[in-house]
């Protein structure tokens, strides 16, 4: 019950009488999601079977291909590791990571 009885809160006339009118302009009444079983929604059928990797990929590229789009290629690991280090330092450019980095990549 909303509001619930404890708040201290209540609808007034107008809040009521607009509710009322809702329903019986045939307002659809549904359980609130977050009660409903959560469901696995369909994996999505793409064009280019070849470049998902994973389920969340599928989605991405259906998303992609319905608006006449294709993934970009898979970045180096300089681009990576720039891109990583962007992320985590908010945009702070301190080369020395991303060169000590790249040096760890090479030596592992």
């Amino acid at each position: 019950m909303m509001p619930p009885p404890d708040s201290g809160k209540s609808l007034n006339d107008d809040e009521k009488k607009l509710i009322r009118e809702w329903i019986k302009q045939g307002a659809p009444w549904e359980t609130h999601w977050s009660f409903e079983p959560a469901r696995r929604p369909d994996i999505p059928t793409v064009k280019d079977t070849d470049w998902p990797n994973n389920a969340i990929d599928f989605f991405i590229l259906s998303k992609l291909e319905a608006n006449g789009m294709r993934p970009s290629k898979e970045a180096d690991p300089q681009t990576l590791m720039r891109r990583l280090h962007l992320d985590v330092t908010r945009g702070c450019h301190q080369a020395w990571i991303l060169s000590v980095s790249l040096q760890s990549r090479r030596t592992h």
